[in-house]
This record gives C-alpha cells, structure tokens and sequence, in this order.
C-alpha cells in the first residue's frame, strides 16, 4: 500500500510528487525537466575575484518541489508556524545579513535553506487560503472540501474502519460554522499573521480571513 511505500510519513504528498517525476521521466511531451541545466554559469559577486561558478538546476528544482509539495502536508503545520513566527521576528530585530561574496559557505547554505522555506510558506499559505477568499469563492470551496471529507466518512464506514477525525458526515454536517471557525482561529489566522511581516500583500488576506470569520459567527448564531 502507499502507507508501506513511504513508511506513513505524508504519503499522498510523497505519492504526488513522486508521480509527477515519473511522468516526467517516462513522456518526452512532458519532459521541461530536462531544458533545465546541470551547470549553469552562476556570475560572481561584483567585486569578488572568485571565479565563475556553476549550479545544477535540475538539483536545484527537484529539491525545491519535493519541500514544497511536503510541506503541504498538515501533520507539519504547527512547527511551519513556529519557524515561519520566528523567521518574522528575525525579520523585524534585523537579525537577517544580506548575503555578499564573502560570507561563508555555511551562511550561504543557512540563505538557501531559508529561500526553501519561504517558497513552502507560499505554497502552503495558497493551501489553506480558502477562508480569506472573496464570500462566493470561499462558500464554493467550503462546499467542496466537505463534501471530499465526508465521502471520505463515508467510505471508511462502508468498509468498517474508524472514521477519520473530520469526515463524519452526521456530526460535521451540523456544525460547519462552528468548525469553519475553528479552522480560522487555529489554523489559518496563526499562518498569515506572521506572514505579513514578510510580505506585506498577504494583508489582502487576512482582511478576508477577518470578513470570513464575521459570516460564519453570523451563521453561528441563527
């Protein structure tokens, strides 16, 4: 099962991105992997008298997809908040060096890992945006993800297995304001909050995610 393949550590994210390189490998007409090269000429810093290096593009690619794709995978949502609040105060202490020619490898790696970071903060950030969308979108795609959750319920039930938390389709069906705004309040708002520290567009939603919050408390109480 895909449990087994990949030891119940984020299958379906691993199963995706898995497949999508697989295809790549095996139909020329969806190959853009390979127009990416192994070694393209990267410019020294001005003023640096190294010489010109090269980077592996296609390295460089694969393992920013894979940490993006992974880090969709809500089981690592409280520590990405955690790192994404402490990136944010890094931020606003000025604790962060801009990168020059003369820092060390070891620095330079740190400014990588953090560019990963912040690509499966956006990525991640778009995931769970549903809630700060405009009202129709957002009612639209509520509807959806539900119905998903408790096909789901219901499938588990058909087949004896506990139901997963979430997919229940009687009690969940009942309570939809209730756990919309549980998903805002605990999940959603905590992301974005610190993350308009780091760019400040993403205010755009939270000010949804504010407006969304006042219809469902609406919803709430009729």
């Amino acid at each position: 099962s895909l449990a087994v393949r990949y030891n119940d550590r984020s299958i379906l994210e691993n199963m995706h991105v898995a497949l999508a390189f697989e295809t790549i490998q095996s139909d020329d007409d969806c190959d853009w992997f390979s127009m990416l090269a192994k070694d393209a000429p990267v410019q020294a810093e001005s003023g640096s008298d190294e010489a010109h290096n090269t980077a592996n593009l296609q390295q460089y690619v694969r393992k920013g997809m894979i940490r993006m794709v992974l880090a969709t995978d809500m089981a690592k949502h409280s520590g990405n908040v955690q790192d994404l609040t402490s990136l944010a105060q890094e931020m606003e202490e000025g604790m962060m060096m801009q990168s020059d020619a003369s820092e060390s490898n070891m620095a330079q790696q740190k400014a990588l890992q953090r560019k990963l970071f912040l690509l499966e903060t956006v990525l991640h950030s778009a995931d769970i945006s549903n809630p700060s969308k405009p009202r129709h979108m957002m009612l639209e795609w509520t509807r959806r993800v539900l119905s998903e959750f408790w096909a789901q319920g219901d499938e588990e039930k058909n087949l004896g297995l506990e139901v997963s938390p979430l997919c229940d389709r009687n009690t969940g069906s009942g309570t939809v304001p209730k756990g919309q705004l549980g998903f805002i309040n605990f999940v959603v708002m905590p992301f974005f909050t610190p993350l308009v520290s780091l760019i400040p567009e993403a205010r755009e939603a939270t000010e949804g995610l504010v407006s969304t919050s006042g219809f469902w408390k609406e919803q709430d109480a009729l």
